[in-house]
């Protein structure tokens, strides 16, 4: 992410007297000489549009971009209320040949609603690092929050505020950071009622020390490796953890190639929805893609399947276990407790380095061939007459529902005895995934 920059204080003035003419266009003094504010070239009155010229000496590779650069200009009324403005870029045209005409530039439009002497007011921030530091930019931000919480911490959809996402790319550190969260919290739980849960984030959330801060209720991790979930989700959470121990964790960005791949992300959708809650993350993966992936080729049945099978389940009380499958050909996530067990099973051939791999292939096999591959479509061998162990239970008869997290059905139910805290379960067969819920029967 480029370098964002932003005006935020008040060092430039301009006077515009309502009803009054101004003195034609001349530079105002400034603190610095990156950015220079000129006066209005014509009569403002009250509700007349005033159009004031910026130049500067910054550049980027996009001025349209206010990722790259966001120019704000602070309006003072004569009854000290303030409106901040956007400055834009903007080229003149020929209305009849549509060629540009002179050069481009900086402009900010404000229309006054009252008269009397208005004061347009400024400050460049040179670096990302300011915005945290300078004592009036944090002023101002924390004028900001008490508009944010106002219009949009009534609403039961707001599950939590996130300082910022993905705050590495600013080049903004742990230790300056760390005191702007700890100053910015409190600020913002004063006008929360509702003392919504507070985060943050990082590209990759196992770089940061800042989860042990006590303003921070959750951590999270972004992944967007396209590994096998069941391995990388597990060391994410397994360092995340060992950084804030007591807190829970979200995998609050999953992503694969975009929609570039639908089939693919399909399957990545899936197996993140349902390996973070076995594996002991605070709910099943959130994909990134649903503006061009989920929502268009709605794959909200998928949530549907998870909300489904864990529906009315306390899983406080539970941990994640281990369940060993024999012989060797999938791999099983449980979270249990002493009278109850949730298992998820998959086939080690179901995971997006497994099926990539086999895709590869086939297309390699058509090259060779000279044929088109066409409709392709990854069927994963069926295993079955499978077993899983799981220890720990309390000895007793247990009802087993097996589900299928594919199509949310419940499929066969069974009962089973538990002896010596030991529970052995034959498992139905499948080729991509199984789910089952164990509880011991009163």
């Amino acid at each position: 992410m480029s370098r964002k920059l932003a005006l935020l204080l008040a060092i430039l003035s301009v006077l515009l007297p309502a009803c009054q003419p101004i003195q034609a266009p001349a530079p105002l003094p400034a603190v610095s000489d990156q950015i220079v504010l000129l006066s209005p070239t014509a009569t403002v009155t009250q509700y007349s549009g005033v159009e004031l010229p910026l130049t500067t000496v910054l550049t980027v590779t996009n001025p349209y971009d206010p990722a790259q650069i966001d120019l704000r200009v602070h309006f003072t009324a004569p009854d000290g209320q303030i409106r901040t403005v956007p400055a834009f870029w903007m080229q003149d045209f020929d209305p009849v040949t549509q060629r540009p005409t002179g050069e481009p530039g900086w402009r900010v439009r404000f229309t006054p609603h009252m008269p009397g002497e208005w004061f347009a007011q400024a400050e460049l921030l040179s670096t990302p690092i300011d915005f945290v530091t300078d004592t009036t930019a944090k002023e101002f931000f924390k004028q900001r929050l008490r508009y944010i919480a106002a219009r949009w911490a009534y609403s039961p959809n707001l599950f939590a505020w996130e300082w910022w996402n993905e705050v590495n790319w600013t080049g903004i550190g742990d230790q300056t950071l760390g005191p702007w969260i700890e100053e910015m919290t409190p600020a913002l739980l004063a006008f929360d009622p509702y003392d919504h849960l507070i985060t943050n984030s990082n590209a990759n959330g196992t770089l940061t020390q800042l989860w042990a801060l006590p303003e921070l209720d959750f951590s999270q991790q972004h992944d967007y490796t396209g590994g096998d979930l069941n391995h990388t989700l597990a060391e994410d959470l397994r360092r995340i953890t060992k950084i804030a121990p007591d807190k829970p964790v979200l995998m609050a960005e999953l992503g694969y190639s975009a929609g570039a791949q639908d089939y693919l992300d399909a399957i990545h959708l899936h197996l993140g929805l349902w390996a973070a809650p076995f594996l002991g993350y605070a709910g099943g993966s959130m994909y990134w893609w649903w503006d061009n992936f989920v929502d268009p080729q709605n794959q909200w049945p998928q949530y549907n399947a998870l909300a489904q099978f864990f529906d009315g389940e306390d899983l406080t009380a539970t941990s994640v276990t281990t369940a060993p499958v024999t012989p060797s050909g999938a791999t099983a996530l449980a979270l249990q407790s002493p009278d109850r067990a949730y298992l998820w099973l998959r086939s080690d051939s179901y995971s997006v380095p497994a099926v990539q791999g086999t895709y590869d292939k086939a297309v390699r096999d058509a090259l060779k061939t000279k044929q088109k591959l066409t409709d392709w479509v990854y069927t994963p061998p069926l295993l079955s007459k499978l077993t899983v162990t799981l220890n720990g239970l309390a000895d007793g008869e247990y009802t087993v529902q097996w589900y299928a997290p594919q199509t949310a059905e419940w499929l066969i139910q069974e009962r089973i005895q538990v002896k010596n805290s030991v529970a052995t379960l034959t498992i139905p067969t499948f080729d991509t995934d199984l789910a089952a819920k164990i509880t011991r029967n009163n």
